[in-house]
C-alpha cells in the first residue's frame, strides 16, 4: 500500500504556487473550482498522519473499514455488536472519541452503551461509510478537535467523497466508471457503476450505484456446529447493501458554482443467532438506512483579499432498526419479538473563508475562517411482543427520551512561513453544545429528570512549528487540544433488567485531551525517515464503571418471603459513566522508506518501507486502557514496473501479544474495589501478505491480494476485548486464515 505523503518541503513555494493558481487562467479555466480539500494535517507530522485516494483503496482491496487500517499500526476498527464496526480506535481511545467526518459533516454517535449492546437486541453502532463513494481519506492520530470538533480527542478519520474528475477525465465531456470485486473471507461480491458528464462553463453531473452481497466472516479452522455459547463456528449471516452517490454542479458564472449532493446507503443484515443460548434461537434482521444531502455555493475569486468562499446547508439522517424473533429451541415456536429502532437527524450550516497568501515583513501567511451552526435530534422507539397462550401482549417504550443537541463553532487557522527554514501552522476553535430532552407519550425511563438541559463549551487550539536543519533534516514540534462533550447516551440512557442497571450521569464534565509530539524527519535522494515521540494526557476521562449495591428487599417481612426464606437485602449490578481524573498515552512511531534503485543501484521501481509503533498508557486509578493497540512493526517490499504497467508488494507484519496490564479494570461493590484483567488476550503473530496490480489497458486495472499467506491462527484484540464467552466457543472469533481478494476497475 503506497501512501502519498508529500515529502517535507518548504511552505513558501507552496503558498506562492497557490497564489499563482488564483491568477488568470492558462491551461485550466477559472471556473473549474478545486475539489474540497482534505481537512487533514500537514504531511510534516510524519507517522501520525496518512492519506489515501480512491486508486490506492482499490489497489489494496479495501472492502471495509478493517481493510482501510490494515497497514496502519496503532489504528484499529472498534468491534461493534454482531460483527459490525463501531468507529475507530487510536491512541488508547475509541468509538465517539475518534471523530469521523464525511465532507466535513460529523457522523452519528453510538446511541447505546457497550453493556446494553451485549444483549443483542439493537446494534447501536456508528453508521458506516460506503468506501466506494470516497475520493480520499485522511487518518490522523492525536487530539484534533480544531479540525473535527467534539470527539477528536484520540484522532480523526476524514472522508471526502468523489467528484466529477473521478468519472470524466479532464478535457472530455462524458465518462463511465465500473468496478467488480470479490473477497473470500466473507464471500462478498461487489459491483459499482457510474456515469458522468460535463456541460456548459464548468457545470457537471454524475451518479454512482454500488451493490454488495456477503456472508459471515470466516473463522480459522473447524469447530462444533452446535447451539449455545460453546458453538465453535460463526453464526450464519447474510448481508447486503445498496448505495447511491450523485452530485450536480451548476456554474452560475465564471468562478461561481452551486453544488447539490445526494448520498444514500441501505444496509441489511440477517443473522441466525445460534450461539446466544442453548434454549432459544434468534433470527435477527438489522436495517441501517443512511441519507445525506447538501446544497453548497462555492466561489473562487479572481482578486481581492479573499481567494475562496464556501457556504452550504448539510443534512443527514441515520436510522437503525433491529427486529429479533426469539424461538424456543425445542418447540421451534415464536415466543417473543423485539422491535428496536433509533434515529439521528442532523442539520448543519457551514461557511468557510480562505485568504490569498499574504506576504509581508512577518513572512507569508494563508488564513482561513470557518463558522457553523448545527442541530442533532436523537430518539429511540421500542416495541416488545410476547406471544402467550392467552394472547399477545405488546409493550411500547423508550430507553431514552428524544434528545436535541444544538451546536455552534467558530474556527480560525493560519499556515505560515518565515524565510527558508521556519514554517508552521496555528489554529483556534470555540465550540458550544446544548443538550435538551423532550417529553414523550410513551413510557419514560426512570431516574432521569424531565428537563435534562445541559450546556458544554470548549476552546481548542493547535500549533505546529518546523525548522529545517542542515543535511536534509527537519525538526517539528506540535501541540494540540481535543475535547468531547458527554453524549446523549452518557447523560440520558437508562436500562434495567433482572437486577442489572445502566444509569446515566447528568453531572458529567467534557473530556479533554492535550497532545504533544516531537518529530525528526529527513529526506535524502533514495531514502526518507521520520521518527515521532508523543504524549497525550486525557482529563475528565469518561469511563463506564461497574459497581454493586445492596437494596432492601421490598418483600421482606411478608409471609410469602418468610416461607421462601428470602434475603433481607438484594444485590444490584450497576453500570454508569463517570469522569476519571486523568489518563495518559505515550509512545513512539517510525516510518522509513527506501528507493533501492537510487540508493543501491538495484532495479528501478524497487523499494521498501518500514513502520513501527509502540504505545503505553493507563489511568490515574491504575487501570489500563483497553483500546490501546498491541505494538506492531511492518516491512513492505514493493516493485513497480516501468510506466506502472504492473507491480507487486510483499508485506511482513509482526504484531506483539496484548499486554494484560493494559486490560486491568477496577470494579466497585459493597465489599470495596477489586481489579481484574481481560479473560482473553490476543496472541503474538507474524503475518505475510502478497498483493499485485496489472494494467490490462489504459482503462482497465486488475488488483489482487492474498492475505495471511502463511495461514496463521490468531485473534484480533478488538474482537476479543469485550467478549464474555465460554472458552470452548472462542474459536468462532478467530481471524480468517489464508484468504484472497480481487477487483477489476474500468474507467472510460
Amino acid at each position: 500500500m503506497r501512501k502519498r505523503h508529500s515529502p517535507p518541503r518548504l511552505l513558501l513555494p507552496a503558498l506562492i504556487a497557490s497564489a499563482a493558481a488564483c491568477g488568470p487562467a492558462t491551461a485550466d479555466p477559472i471556473w473549474q473550482l478545486p475539489a474540497i480539500p482534505v481537512q487533514g494535517n500537514s504531511p510534516d507530522e510524519g507517522p501520525s498522519s496518512a492519506q489515501y485516494d480512491a486508486e490506492e483503496l482499490s489497489r489494496n482491496n479495501v472492502f471495509d473499514s478493517r481493510d482501510l487500517v490494515r497497514y496502519e499500526p496503532g489504528i484499529a476498527v472498534n468491534e461493534g455488536n454482531r460483527g459490525n464496526s463501531n468507529g475507530y480506535a487510536m491512541r488508547g481511545v475509541d468509538g465517539a472519541r475518534v471523530a469521523v467526518t464525511v465532507d466535513g459533516m460529523p457522523q452519528a454517535d453510538p446511541l447505546i452503551p457497550g453493556i446494553y449492546a451485549s444483549y443483542g437486541f439493537l446494534n447501536g453502532n456508528r453508521n458506516g461509510v460506503e468506501l466506494e463513494h470516497v475520493k480520499s481519506v485522511t487518518l490522523h492520530k492525536g487530539a484534533d478537535s480544531v479540525q473535527s470538533g467534539s470527539g477528536g480527542i484520540g484522532g480523526s478519520v476524514q472522508f471526502v467523497t468523489k467528484d466529477i474528475d473521478d468519472f470524466v477525465s479532464p478535457g472530455h465531456t462524458f465518462g463511465a466508471y465500473g468496478k467488480v470485486g470479490y473477497a473470500s473471507r466473507n464471500r462478498e461480491k461487489l459491483a459499482v457503476t457510474g456515469l458522468g458528464a460535463r456541460f456548459g462553463t464548468g457545470s457537471s453531473v454524475f451518479l454512482q450505484y454500488t451493490r454488495r452481497d456477503g456472508r459471515e466472516t470466516r473463522h480459522y479452522g473447524a469447530g462444533q456446529d452446535i447451539l449455545g455459547d460453546q458453538r465453535g463456528i460463526p453464526d450464519p449471516v447474510r448481508q447486503r447493501s445498496e448505495a447511491l452517490l450523485g452530485k450536480l454542479d451548476v456554474c452560475i458564472r465564471v468562478g461561481h458554482c452551486v453544488q447539490l449532493t445526494y448520498e444514500q446507503l441501505r444496509k441489511e443484515r440477517l443473522t441466525r443467532a445460534l450461539s446466544r443460548a442453548s434454549w432459544d434461537i434468534r433470527n435477527i434482521h438489522d436495517r441501517s438506512p443512511y441519507d445525506r444531502q447538501a446544497l453548497v455555493y462555492r466561489a473562487m475569486l479572481q482578486d481581492g483579499l479573499l481567494q475562496r468562499f464556501e457556504t452550504g446547508l448539510y443534512l443527514q439522517q441515520q436510522s437503525q432498526r433491529t427486529i429479533t424473533d426469539r424461538y424456543h429451541a425445542r418447540r421451534q415456536s415464536l415466543d417473543r419479538r423485539y422491535d428496536r429502532s433509533s434515529r439521528q437527524d442532523d442539520i448543519q450550516w457551514r461557511s468557510t473563508f480562505e485568504s490569498r497568501p499574504l506576504t509581508g515583513a512577518l513572512g507569508i501567511h494563508a488564513l482561513s475562517v470557518e463558522a457553523s451552526l448545527g442541530r442533532r435530534r436523537s430518539s429511540d422507539h421500542n416495541v416488545d411482543a410476547f406471544f402467550e397462550q392467552r394472547g399477545t401482549r405488546v409493550l411500547a417504550y423508550r430507553l431514552m427520551n428524544p434528545v436535541s443537541v444544538s451546536s455552534l463553532s467558530l474556527k480560525a487557522s493560519d499556515r505560515f512561513a518565515f524565510g527558508e527554514h521556519l514554517d508552521g501552522s496555528v489554529g483556534l476553535r470555540l465550540d458550544r453544545y446544548t443538550h435538551s430532552r423532550q417529553a414523550t407519550t410513551l413510557r419514560e425511563p426512570r431516574h432521569v429528570d424531565v428537563d435534562g438541559r445541559k450546556r458544554f463549551s470548549a476552546l481548542s487550539s493547535f500549533a505546529r512549528l518546523g525548522y529545517r536543519l542542515p543535511a536534509g533534516l527537519k525538526l517539528s514540534y506540535g501541540v494540540s487540544q481535543g475535547f468531547r462533550a458527554p453524549s446523549a447516551e452518557n447523560l440520558y440512557f437508562y436500562f434495567e433488567t433482572f437486577g442489572n442497571f445502566y444509569e446515566p450521569n447528568p453531572d458529567l464534565k467534557p473530556e479533554r485531551a492535550l497532545n504533544q509530539d516531537l518529530t525528526l524527519s529527513g529526506q535524502w535522494p533514495g531514502a526518507s525517515v521520520a521518527v515521532t515521540v508523543f504524549r497525550t494526557r486525557y482529563q475528565d476521562f469518561i469511563e463506564e464503571r461497574y459497581s454493586k449495591r445492596l437494596i432492601k428487599n421490598p418483600q421482606w417481612g411478608s409471609a410469602g418471603c418468610a416461607k421462601r426464606r428470602c434475603r433481607e437485602f438484594l444485590s444490584e449490578s450497576v453500570y454508569s459513566p463517570h469522569n476519571v481524573d486523568q489518563a495518559w498515552v505515550q509512545g513512539l512511531e517510525l516510518r522509513a522508506t527506501l528507493d533501492a534503485h537510487k540508493l543501491l543501484g538495484l532495479a528501478a521501481g524497487l523499494g521498501a518501507e518500514l513502520r513501527v509503533t509502540r504505545v503505553r498508557g493507563g489511568t490515574s486509578t491504575g487501570d489500563g486502557l483497553r483500546a490501546l493497540q498491541p505494538d506492531e512493526a511492518q516491512l513492505r517490499v514493493f516493485y513497480t514496473a516501468a510506466q506502472a504497467k504492473w507491480g507487486a508488494t510483499l508485506t511482513l507484519t509482526q504484531r506483539w501479544a496484548k499486554r494484560a496490564a493494559d486490560t486491568r479494570r477496577t470494579e466497585y461493590d459493597y465489599d470495596g474495589p477489586s481489579s481484574s484483567e481481560a479473560e482473553f488476550l490476543s496472541n503474538a503473530v507474524h503475518l505475510v501478505d502478497l498483493s499485485a496490480f496489472w494494467r490490462l489497458s489504459d482503462a482497465i486495472t486488475l488488483n489482487a491480494g492474498v492475505y495471511n499467506l502463511l495461514n496463521r491462527r490468531y485473534f484480533e484484540w478488538n474482537t476479543l476485548r469485550n467478549l464474555e464467552v465460554d472458552p470452548k466457543g472462542l474459536n468462532r472469533y478467530s481471524a480468517p486464515g489464508r484468504h484472497f481478494a480481487l477487483n477489476l476497475v474500468a474507467r472510460f
